[in-house]
């Protein structure tokens, strides 16, 4: 798994508080998405204790979904979506490294 602290430059999303624990993600992009690019190694959530949250991927056309895997992220917990190295159906990168820190309810 890649090291969260390697994201610490990134660029970042505003904060998002009072998350709904049974919240999903949608990340829309401005072109289609090579679904193949969409992985544990290039979306992913890390905790602030800096463990690996288990997500499912979902890539329909321009947008990522991303939810827990357990359908429930925890409680009072800070955690930070990573996304680098996505990739357009024509090989072009999308974005450079984002991250944005959210917390749940």
């Amino acid at each position: 798994m890649p090291n969260p602290d390697h994201f610490k430059n990134s660029e970042k999303w505003p904060l998002k508080e009072d998350v709904p624990r049974d919240k999903s993600w949608t990340i829309t992009y401005n072109t289609e998405l090579d679904a193949s690019s969409v992985n544990n190694l290039t979306v992913f959530v890390v905790s602030e204790s800096g463990d690996f949250y288990p997500l499912d991927r979902e890539v329909a056309r321009d947008k990522i979904i991303i939810t827990p895997k357990s359908g429930w992220w925890n409680a009072n917990t800070t955690y930070t979506l990573i996304i680098e190295g996505v990739e357009s159906i024509k090989g072009e990168p999308q974005y450079l490294p984002v991250t944005m820190e959210f917390v749940t309810e």
